[in-house]
């Protein structure tokens, strides 16, 4: 009996001690904000910051991207260069074939674009069978590309 009580009152200490590390940790949150009360981690100008405050800009970024995967998978020349601009890190090139595959310039504005390649390294040549997965996610706006054989 004895040792539970001292267990539960440790546990207690400690959730106390955190409480106050907490509530001292969002005052000195609260007195170094960033001036004109924006939050330094959220978007507060350009398209991404809009799109992430609109869930239905977010949800026509979403279907644009289903859009833009399903003819990037069916014409091989576009799914070939993605996947050399998307292997070599080149993300304006995957910009340009995000605008002609149904992406707007606004959607594309502020957005961040993240390409992931997971075709084990191997080449990449007329005859790959390229497969794009293209998905949109929120706050920021995030575009990611992924590629595999």
């Amino acid at each position: 009996m004895r040792n539970s009580f001292r267990l539960l009152f440790t546990v207690a200490a400690m959730g106390i001690g955190t409480m106050s590390i907490g509530s001292t940790f969002a005052q000195e949150q609260d007195r170094t904000a960033s001036p004109m009360g924006t939050h330094p981690m959220k978007p507060t100008q350009g398209q991404a910051g809009a799109i992430a405050a609109d869930p239905m800009a977010l949800k026509k970024a979403q279907m644009t991207a289903q859009q833009a995967q399903t003819r990037l998978n069916a014409p091989p020349p576009d799914a070939l260069e993605l996947a050399k601009a998307t292997r070599s890190k080149n993300v304006d090139v995957a910009k340009r074939i995000l605008l002609r595959n149904g992406f707007s310039p606004q959607q594309l504005e502020g957005a961040t674009i993240v390409l992931e390649d997971k075709t084990g390294g191997g080449p990449i040549t007329s005859e790959s069978r390229v497969k794009v997965t293209i998905e949109a996610s929120c706050c920021p706006l995030t575009i990611t590309i992924i590629i595999r054989f």
